[in-house]
């Protein structure tokens, strides 16, 4: 039995720091560092509230690759019930990319298929 269910989308948040904005066709560019963390709301959600001691459980799609699995193992570190979340092979998770020069965040990859 679970005190919270959550349906929602699990996507990892990568924050890039340093003096760069992202661009369309630029050339590479050196960043300070790079972190990748837990993203999403709702999954940022349900690991808060497994936090305060409720019991929770998260339904959703999650692609089957880097990404997907540090969400899962994220997620799974905090308590939060993943063994519902279904994985197609093959599929891929988006990425939020934030910068923190104030740029607007950028979305890369994408929650399907690879094709």
């Amino acid at each position: 039995m679970f005190d919270i269910l959550v349906a929602g989308e699990i996507n990892p948040d990568l924050i890039l720091r340093g003096d760069v904005n992202p661009e369309f066709n630029q050339v590479e560019k050196l960043i300070d560092t790079a972190a990748l963390t837990v993203g999403s709301s709702s999954a940022i959600f349900a690991c808060g509230a497994a936090r305060l001691g409720l019991k929770v459980a998260f339904i959703g799609v999650c692609g089957d690759d880097v990404f997907g699995r540090f969400m899962l193992a994220e997620m799974q570190k905090r308590n939060v019930d993943v063994s519902n979340v279904i994985r197609p092979p093959g599929w891929t998770n988006r990425t939020q990319c934030d910068s923190q020069s104030g740029g607007r965040p950028r979305d890369s990859d994408s929650p399907w298929p690879d094709r």
